[in-house]
């Protein structure tokens, strides 16, 4: 019933912006825009009835693009639950990188280091791993017998754009003249 309550509200708030998903007259999902920021950022949801993801790529790049162009968001951001596996790699396909990925190191003071820092080691994949655990928010909703946690990713327009001209110059190159 809180669930119910709570997806009313969402659908029912003016501020938030939502789409549906039609596929041969019927309705396969939603895709939604919520605490939406003008200019600056929303956070971006997609909802499929089959819960399925493939095919959908095509779709999302489209109304990402979209959201960038024609709505002017700097930025978008979106949550996945910590064991939401196929959606966390799916937005990493997309793009979406961990709060405060490109800004984590995975350094250690050379200092440290030289001492002879006992059983110290480098972290392999240091940014992403090290921006991962920070972009937790613990305990968001509770699923059957526990609280699930979840991670939150952002997409810059100035990432989407570079990867965008990146690829198009790559298909230019790669197509016979």
């Amino acid at each position: 019933q809180r669930l119910r309550e709570s997806a009313a509200a969402v659908l029912a708030d003016r501020h938030n912006l939502h789409w549906i998903v039609w596929e041969h007259h019927v309705v396969v999902g939603m895709l939604g825009l919520i605490k939406v920021q003008p200019g600056l950022d929303a956070h971006f949801h997609v909802l499929f009835l089959d819960r399925n993801l493939v095919g959908k790529r095509g779709l999302i790049y489209y109304f990402v693009t979209y959201c960038f162009t024609t709505l002017g968001f700097r930025r978008l951001s979106v949550e996945v639950p910590e064991d939401g596996e196929k959606l966390l790699r799916f937005y990493r396909k997309l793009g979406f990188r961990f709060e405060g990925e490109h800004r984590a190191t995975g350094l250690t003071p050379t200092a440290f280091l030289q001492a002879g820092a006992p059983g110290l080691r480098p972290i392999e994949n240091a940014p992403t791993w090290i921006a991962k655990h920070g972009s937790r928010r613990e305990g968001v909703f509770w699923r059957e017998d526990r609280w699930i946690d979840v991670l939150r990713l952002r997409l810059m327009r100035s990432e989407w754009e570079h990867a965008n001209a990146v690829a198009s110059d790559r298909s230019r190159r790669s197509t016979p003249h």
